[in-house]
């Protein structure tokens, strides 16, 4: 796999993401989106999309996604990007890495996807 391919493929969905404001990222939160692109090399990956809570005292929202080629390495540590928006619309941080399975980046930088949980502001 083309590792800058695809994360210029990713990075192109992250964007897309980048662009909803908070509200509209809310019912989005606990699914997870597969999504098949077309990289310039002709190359087909996978995307996984899963918005989820960062932080429920600070109802921030972590978008993640993670890119692989369908190759059985890459299924086990794709690449993964992420972006942590809060409330008010401000980005907290914006991430790119290579993921093990079932993994994220969290806010200080180690793998782990977290328990989802909903927002204070949906219960």
């Amino acid at each position: 796999m083309n590792e800058s391919e695809a994360l210029a493929v990713l990075n192109d969905e992250l964007s897309i993401y980048r662009q909803l404001p908070y509200f509209e990222l809310l019912p989005l939160v606990g699914r997870c989106t597969t999504i098949e692109r077309t990289g310039s090399s002709g190359t087909k990956y996978q995307i996984e999309m899963q918005v989820s809570v960062d932080d429920p005292k600070l109802n921030t929202l972590r978008v993640a996604g993670a890119i692989d080629d369908g190759s059985l390495w890459r299924q086990i540590t794709p690449t993964c990007g992420d972006f942590i928006i809060a409330p008010d619309g401000s980005f907290v941080r914006n991430n790119s890495s290579r993921c093990g399975p079932n993994e994220s980046l969290d806010a200080s930088g180690g793998r782990v996807f977290r328990k989802l949980t909903r927002p204070a502001i949906l219960e």
